[in-house]
């Protein structure tokens, strides 16, 4: 699966996006079943980027 794209909806800076995506990471990671099924951890993170502000593609 290819790695999403995120685009700002907010006006978020390259280093907010980058930020973001890693403190998603990290909230994703906490997921029930999330490191035993990519998908969970997947829609975990995209979930989080959404709420923060983010289109994902």
């Amino acid at each position: 699966m290819p790695d999403p794209i995120f685009y700002p909806r907010n006006g978020q800076s390259s280093e907010q996006i980058e930020a973001d995506r890693q403190s998603c990471n990290r909230w994703a990671a906490t997921q029930s079943n999330a490191m035993a099924d990519a998908g969970v951890f997947h829609r975990a993170t995209l979930a989080c980027m959404e709420g923060r502000g983010y289109t994902v593609k």
